[in-house]
């Protein structure tokens, strides 16, 4: 790094290739990592403030960057290297831009053309990638948190874990919004970027990493490229990173288009057609793909959209809701009597399979499921009907329960009060 004059910063939207650019940076300029993104005296401040001894600093990607403030994920580590402190540090007061560094993150280009700081830093990468392939990445992506982790022993496959959450419309809505929103950023400041478009990358690497080597003024032989890709693509990606036993590590058939498995032709139209000048702006065809077939699970990720996002907003009436309802199992949630009114109407028509209430008083608790043990049910409902009249509860519900599964939250207090 030392014999290297200039500042990097590597810009995606999350599952877009962040951590394969990433690398073969690392070997373009012969390092293994990164030096620390800040100076020692802010980190031993830092330290003494949370009154941290013995242990180990590593620092992750840029978190999040306005114009005041440039957050870095920061892990303490025991000594046994087991992180046991996540902090978001802001690193705007200890960056020296004489101390070449490699910065790399989910900050948008707008946002890091806001700061001051790192605006300045002449070597900007943007990494893109297909909307929809980000979507699927996102969709089977084994987080390295505990409640995926107790979801996954349970449904002990990575394909039902990646269904559920196709199944759950507000995170396929707001992954797709957080793309557009996005590559726009990179479109409006594309002169300031170098672009990387990923699936490029995946089918040329070598002309790829040698247009890349050119932007980044590094001399690289035919040699040195192929090394890479030997070692990036087939090798360290496969073997370095440590997760979850069913994560599924660098396998460039899983890497494009698996999405028309699980998105009905209908969403892919759609998608095709709102976004249509943003793929051509970034090189992608706007032409739709054959018609593919329609399989069971197309039919039910459709329906939940439909519910979601044009009948959910329309319901007027409590048997408004239950027609659409019928035959889903339901959870209803809430601290008061109107649980019981809104069970009397569904009880019929919806299978509603359990009660969920905090307050276990004077309630048959062979009916009632805790917030706790409703996550390990998680899989086993379709709905979660909250009753509770709090602005907070859907809020509260969905932190305990971390619904990152297939389970859909209605709030209809807005039914049972008319």
């Amino acid at each position: 790094m030392k014999m290297y004059n200039h500042n990097i910063l590597i810009s995606s939207m999350p599952k877009s290739g962040t951590v394969l650019v990433t690398n073969i940076i690392y070997k373009l300029l012969s390092i293994d990592k990164m030096d620390p993104p800040l100076n020692e005296e802010l980190l031993e401040a830092f330290l003494k403030k949370l009154n941290i001894k013995d242990t180990r600093v590593s620092f992750g990607g840029i978190n999040s960057v306005n114009n005041k403030e440039i957050l870095v994920a920061t892990n303490f580590h025991n000594l046994n290297g087991t992180i046991y402190k996540h902090f978001l540090l802001d690193i705007t007061n200890g960056i020296d831009l004489s101390k070449k560094v490699i910065y790399f993150g989910h900050a948008s280009p707008i946002e890091i053309m806001s700061n001051k700081i790192l605006k300045k830093i002449n070597k900007k990468i943007y990494v893109y990638r297909y909307g929809l392939d980000v979507l699927n990445s996102k969709m089977k992506f084994i987080e390295n948190l505990d409640y995926v982790f107790f979801l996954m022993k349970k449904l002990k496959s990575q394909l039902k874990y990646q269904e559920l959450r196709y199944l759950t419309p507000e995170k396929v809505y707001a992954t797709i919004e957080a793309w557009t929103k996005h590559v726009e950023a990179f479109l409006k400041y594309k002169k300031e970027f170098y672009g990387i478009q990923y699936e490029s990358l995946l089918a040329n690497p070598r002309k790829e990493i040698k247009k890349l080597s050119i932007y980044l003024e590094i001399d690289i032989d035919d040699e040195k490229i192929e090394n890479i890709i030997d070692n990036i693509f087939y090798k360290e990606l496969t073997t370095s990173i440590h997760r979850h036993a069913y994560y599924r590590h660098y396998n460039e058939s899983k890497k494009v288009k698996e999405w028309f498995k699980f998105i009905s032709y209908k969403f892919y139209k759609d998608f095709v057609e709102t976004n249509k000048n943003i793929l051509q702006d970034l090189g992608y065809s706007i032409s739709l793909e054959k018609k593919y077939n329609t399989l069971q699970f197309h039919n039910i990720f459709e329906r939940k959209l439909e519910v979601y996002k044009r009948i959910i907003p329309k319901f007027q009436s409590i048997k408004n809701l239950v027609e659409y309802l019928k035959g889903y199992n339901i959870v209803v949630y809430g601290y008061n009597n109107y649980k019981t009114y809104l069970k009397r109407y569904l009880k019929n028509n919806v299978n509603v399979t359990m009660i969920c209430d905090n307050n276990f008083k004077n309630i048959n608790k062979e009916h009632v499921l805790s917030p706790k043990k409703l996550l390990s049910k998680v899989s086993e409902y379709d709905y979660i009907i909250i009753t509770e009249s709090s602005e907070n509860c859907k809020v509260t519900i969905n932190k305990k329960l971390r619904l990152h599964g297939g389970v859909v939250v209605l709030d209809v207090c807005h039914l049972i009060k008319r």
